[in-house]
């Protein structure tokens, strides 16, 4: 199974040079001041997205191999703020996938991100990155929204997202509240982390759920 934007695949490897220098990659040690209120009112937000395998382990591990091969180097994050952005995402995955998987013998694809629940864990024993937010944590969704039908599927709705005490619904999404997953009443918003409720399939019925924690 291949990442959303398959259909793009001759562009995205087309442009794969240019990427490699040109992509800013976030790191999950940046200086965001944590639970600053004034981000609720000003500043952007981005989304630092790891790229991982379908068993959520870095596929920057196999640069080595691909740069003995000639192949381009893989980072380990990119930071997502817009649909270009997600655009290169999806081109180094659709290049891990076309490239460096064949040419390394990897045997697991990159890492499809149907949604961005696909990236929400980490593994500290491993060093892998889970996905996490910089800046405006009331902009998360609208980062999240640009970048369907390439970092996500084209299918993805957001119906719903939490921050602290702040509640917020799609147009009509609050009709089925008490459908949303259990974590969204169980919410208590101590934290900084965003609550994002989704769908993102065919009928539009799979409400799932996804935490999103600030970078630290």
């Amino acid at each position: 199974m291949h990442s959303p934007g398959v259909m793009k695949r001759l562009f995205g490897l087309a442009a794969i040079a240019a990427l490699a220098g040109s992509v800013a990659c976030g790191e999950q040690g940046s200086n965001d001041a944590a639970g600053d209120e004034s981000d609720l009112t000003s500043g952007e937000a981005s989304l630092v997205v790891p790229l991982i395998d379908e068993k959520k382990q870095l596929l920057s591990r196999f640069n080595a191999q691909a740069k003995a091969k000639g192949l381009n180097e893989l980072p380990d994050t990119v930071e997502v703020k817009n649909g270009a952005d997600g655009k290169k995402l999806d081109d180094y995955r659709m290049y891990f996938d076309d490239k460096i998987m064949p040419a390394v013998g990897a045997k697991d694809q990159a890492m499809p991100s149907w949604g961005p629940d696909s990236y929400t864990n980490w593994s500290k024993k491993s060093k892998t990155p889970g996905l996490c937010y910089k800046g405006n944590p009331t902009k998360v969704t609208s980062v999240i929204e640009s970048g369907t039908d390439t970092a996500w599927s084209d299918q993805l709705v957001i119906q719903g997202w939490r921050y602290k005490t702040k509640k917020t619904f799609a147009d009509g999404a609050e009709d089925y509240e008490s459908d949303f997953p259990d974590v969204w009443k169980e919410w208590r918003g101590d934290g900084t982390a965003v609550l994002v409720i989704f769908t993102q399939g065919d009928d539009g019925d799979d409400l799932t759920a996804a935490i999103i924690p600030r970078c630290k």
